[in-house]
């Protein structure tokens, strides 16, 4: 934000009542004002500008001018005092994905995340109306690697609220179910009460609902219910998400360099879980079961088989060896093995990779399904 003048006869007084006249302008064309207040007093010759949003990102904010006054020129005042988590407080959010390439909590600069990326979001709350007609704000959900002068919106939930009794209530628009996995019943359960209606996020909590808050005129109850609300601007810290779990610590060897032990970053007893997930028939339907890298002679390969031979509706499709390995190694590992809802196939497959630029050795299940799915279009499955 700038200011400058080069008039001469202009008192202080003059200089910065207009200051104060433009922020606080309600002109539909003052970009200022949803941003900032100003005030001065003519006593202590006092300019006072306060930033309306919430957080840290506006203490980088910096008022300068050349304006000259005598002897003396104001060069600049950086904005400060502005604290993380104010009014935030009031509700929850959390990405739908959990890996931690949704985590971007960082550094700030210019209102860019430095850990923000095109493959995670970040959120920010405008438009808070306080009063009588009001107790409502707009969410919007950005994307990681934009920045507060040039937003991405990709999301826009506008006009909620804290009230539970109230159709616009937060989490029945956005959305508040989260799977959770039961491992003592070997199903996955849902916790919340409102179907997801966001892409990318949900309420995870709603820490201070406005409960009955419109009375019986149809007006809001401002004067016990403004201050919950959440203040233009304010959320995590640069409304930016934290606590995603990386899917592996393993180093992830892909493509030729998988092993029997570390099958693109997971062990086999990564998988132990999936398949007990995927051998209940009432929640899972499907005809072919296949975890490309997953051989025969790995651990876990049992487990795979024993999930389809217990459901009896589905053909487990593994690789017989891993990568290099002879013809004779291959049956032998295919001799060890008698299931009629299983299928091995032999040798591994040559693809050319987009994201390498490069021809790379894949598992052999990773085109099967595609092979059986286009026997079953153009013929039938008993062929």
């Amino acid at each position: 934000m700038g200011v400058g003048s080069g008039n001469a006869n202009v008192t202080v007084d003059q200089w910065a009542n207009a200051i104060t006249g433009s922020i606080n302008s309600t002109n539909p064309g003052n970009v200022l004002s949803p941003f900032f207040t100003s005030s001065y007093n003519t006593t202590s010759k006092v300019l006072t500008i306060t930033s309306k949003v919430a957080g840290t990102a506006a203490n980088s904010y910096q008022l300068t001018s050349s304006f000259y006054f005598g002897n003396s020129n104001f060069t600049s005042s950086l904005f400060s005092g502005g604290t993380d988590g104010t009014n935030a407080a009031s509700f929850t959010l959390e990405t739908l994905a959990w890996g931690n390439q949704m985590n971007n909590t960082s550094s700030m600069v210019d209102g860019a995340l430095a850990s923000g990326s095109q493959y995670n979001v970040r959120w920010e709350v405008t438009n808070v109306n306080t009063g009588s007609n009001g107790g409502t704000f707009t969410v919007i959900v950005r994307r990681g690697d934009d920045n507060d002068a040039q937003k991405n919106i990709i999301e826009t939930w506008a006009n909620v609220s804290l009230d539970p009794q109230l159709p616009n209530y937060i989490s029945r628009v956005i959305g508040d179910l989260k799977p959770v996995y039961n491992t003592t019943e070997n199903i996955v359960e849902f916790q919340g009460n409102y179907p997801n209606a966001s892409r990318y996020i949900r309420v995870a909590s709603v820490t201070t609902p406005n409960v009955d808050s419109i009375d019986n005129n149809g007006n809001f109850k401002s004067t016990q219910y403004s201050g919950s609300l959440p203040l233009v601007g304010s959320g995590s810290y640069g409304g930016s998400f934290s606590g995603g779990v990386a899917d592996t610590n393993q180093a992830k060897l892909m493509n030729e360099a998988i092993t029997t032990l570390n099958i693109q970053g997971f062990s086999p007893s990564d998988y132990a879980e999936a398949f007990q997930l995927l051998s209940n028939k009432d929640e899972y339907q499907y005809n072919i079961l296949m975890a490309p890298g997953i051989t025969l002679g790995s651990s876990v390969a049992d487990d795979l088989i024993s999930t389809v031979e217990g459901r009896g509706d589905a053909i487990a499709i593994l690789d017989a060896t891993t990568y290099g390995q002879s013809i004779s190694a291959a049956t032998q590992a295919a001799a060890g093995q008698s299931s009629n809802y299983a299928a091995t196939y032999y040798p591994w497959v040559q693809l050319f990779s987009n994201n390498l630029n490069k021809t790379v050795w894949c598992p052999p299940s990773t085109v099967i399904g595609g092979v059986l799915a286009f026997n079953d279009q153009v013929g039938a499955e008993w062929f």
